[in-house]
């Protein structure tokens, strides 16, 4: 989180702006990642198109999501 986040810090825009757009790009890399993780696993099991979902969805709403939205907590307002 740490590299995505000094890379959207490093953009001109309003913090606003670079923490939603942060947020977002964190949504997008756990939710791919969950993705590239299903595409291994389901070479040998869980191959229905549901658990796609799930290993995408979860990932990017616990970890891309909340994660953050805590990592905004603990670095923007120290």
């Amino acid at each position: 989180m740490k590299k995505t986040w000094e890379i959207v810090n490093g953009f001109h825009m309003k913090q606003n702006t670079k923490n939603k757009l942060f947020i977002f790009l964190m949504i997008i890399e756990m939710a791919a990642l969950g993705g590239v993780v299903w595409w291994v696993a389901g070479r040998f099991a869980l191959q229905e198109i549901s658990w796609f979902l799930c290993f995408m969805g979860y990932p990017g709403l616990f970890i891309g999501f909340y994660g953050a939205i805590l990592y905004l907590y603990n670095h923007e307002f120290q």
